[in-house]
């Protein structure tokens, strides 16, 4: 018998959008991710006012953010990657051969922490979607309302959420 080669599987690769109704920004943003499956978070999608190509560090911890939003012996850097910015309102892809995916489990929380060195990521404050509360879901995630972080483990501000996506797969 002849044997055909097999063909790998690819992942298929969803996208959760949160909005990019913008009317804040700030360096970066940190928010909470909860799994209704487990997943692998590939890429995300920023907004910025900056057509430049800038570095931008991810951050990650298990669980919430919050208590650990200047602690960042509390959080693992994932990667600092060179982003083009696309400017208002066209999504940044954030994604490079460095940015390895993240898993969150099913059941689980994962915070994350996205930022500039400068004041140019945009994010929606809204006294309707307040922190820690679900923005954006579906069948396998749920993005929740954040803060925004002026400089590196900076101020907090309350009730503010990325303007973007996650983009990623379920295991």
């Amino acid at each position: 018998p002849i044997s055909t080669p097999s063909v790998p599987t690819l992942p298929l690769f969803m996208e959760l959008e949160t909005t990019y109704s913008a009317n804040r920004k700030q360096a970066g943003n940190m928010f909470d991710v909860f799994a209704k499956k487990t997943v692998d978070i590939s890429s995300f999608k920023i907004h910025t006012l900056l057509t430049d190509t800038l570095p931008i560090s991810i951050y990650t911890r298990d669980g919430s953010w919050e208590n650990y939003d200047k602690d960042p012996s509390q959080w693992q850097l994932v990667a600092t990657i060179n982003a083009e910015c696309k400017g208002y309102g066209e999504p940044t892809i954030v994604s490079s051969p460095l940015l390895t995916p993240t898993r969150i489990t099913k059941g689980s929380t994962k915070a994350f922490y996205l930022t500039f060195e400068v004041p140019e990521m945009l994010y929606h404050y809204s006294t309707e979607h307040v922190t820690g509360t679900v923005f954006s879901e579906d069948s396998s995630l749920q993005i929740l309302t954040g803060v925004g972080k002026a400089g590196l483990f900076g101020a907090t501000y309350p009730t503010r959420q990325m303007n973007g996506a996650l983009v990623y797969y379920v295991v």
